[in-house]
């Protein structure tokens, strides 16, 4: 590099990446990414971190993709028929997220305003004997045939009283409904 600047000082002109004004607006970029055949199209056939996503085809450093990534198998050399593997399975993931967020959309506006009853235990000043916490709720859910998992059960608090109480749902796609728990007492 710096004999090419030495060139350049003796017969300006000869190279346009090392004009002046280029320099001075910081635009000029190192003979290693000027050069072409030192880097290399790669398919990826894993997330890497501060690459890319899986199956997205990159541009990356000759050295790093010879020595690390394709020997890690992170990466294939990307060629034609792996470009065309790549390019069809980023079609069938989107086509798949698509389903999926038809189907969550669906199941969130068909629980949104669901009543949930669940019966506890309840004392003489109405407060419970036990908490009605979001492992309950889903045990509730699931028996009325909805599968949803505690963690997706946002409650403010474990409900402590006999009443009805508000909860929230949350689902993948950063989607989510409310729900009425009912809880009924039972004095056994």
């Amino acid at each position: 590099m710096v004999i090419r600047l030495l060139n350049e000082a003796k017969n300006p002109g000869s190279d346009p990446s090392l004009d002046p004004s280029l320099i001075a607006q910081g635009s000029l970029r190192s003979a290693h990414q000027d050069d072409k055949t030192l880097l290399m199209k790669i398919v990826l056939l894993q997330d890497v971190r501060k690459i890319g996503r899986i199956h997205e085809i990159k541009e990356v450093a000759d050295g790093y993709a010879t020595n690390f990534l394709i020997p890690k198998n992170l990466a294939k050399k990307a060629t034609k028929e792996s470009v065309e593997w790549a390019m069809s399975k980023q079609k069938n993931i989107v086509e798949k997220a698509k389903v999926s967020l038809e189907e969550t959309a669906k199941l969130s506006s068909h629980m949104d305003g669901l009543e949930v009853e669940i019966s506890a235990k309840v004392g003489d000043k109405g407060q419970l004997f036990e908490k009605i916490n979001s492992l309950k709720i889903a045990s509730a859910l699931k028996g009325m045939g909805f599968n949803i998992k505690k963690n997706q059960i946002v409650l403010e608090q474990d409900i402590k009283e006999a009443g009805e109480h508000e909860a929230k749902i949350t689902f993948d796609h950063n989607l989510e409904c409310q729900i009425k728990i009912i809880v009924a007492g039972a004095t056994d």
